[in-house]
């Protein structure tokens, strides 16, 4: 039940990636043009800065490269880390062989993400999406690697102390 679970996971993530690159790059431009907008315009009044709308308008276009990357690599450091977990769930090879499956997992479906895109309106694939994505990837495999470590140096403690 755990491994249908985790492949449909795995299956609904890579969708939810692939609906986001086959909208056309002005549908894709206003909704990150939003998520900055209300970001800058949320913090203006949390921190009671009281902006313009000019202002807030500024910034929010200073924020939407930076955001529109760090979504990229959050994409795919969740793939990859749902691909370690299928990997690992059907105990495919060693661990280390996950951690390297995954990520080349990750950036076999950043490079099939980008030439989707050259389909798509106003879209273009990029090789830097395809690194940033790959990043986001590693970054996932290390924060995977880093819990499995410490839980697994956690067990190895507890059975030792047992004794």
């Amino acid at each position: 039940m755990k491994k249908c679970i985790l492949l449909l996971l795995l299956v609904f993530w890579m969708s939810i990636i692939f609906a986001f690159s086959a909208q056309p790059a002005e549908e894709s431009g206003k909704i990150s043009d939003s998520v900055c907008y209300r970001a800058v315009s949320g913090a203006s009044h949390l921190l009671r800065l009281e902006w313009t709308k000019e202002q807030m308008e500024a910034y929010a276009v200073r924020l939407v490269f930076p955001v529109r990357k760090a979504a990229h690599m959050t994409e795919y450091a969740i793939l990859a880390i749902l691909a370690w977990g299928n990997l690992t769930a059907w105990k495919r090879k060693s661990d280390m062989h996950n951690y390297v499956y995954a990520f080349l997992f990750a950036i076999l479906y950043a490079m099939t993400d980008e030439f989707h895109q050259t389909f798509v309106n106003g879209r273009s694939g990029n090789w830097t999406d395809v690194c940033i994505d790959g990043a986001g990837a590693f970054l996932g495999i290390i924060c995977i690697a880093a819990i499995s470590c410490r839980g697994g140096r956690k067990h190895r403690k507890r059975r030792g102390s047992a004794r």
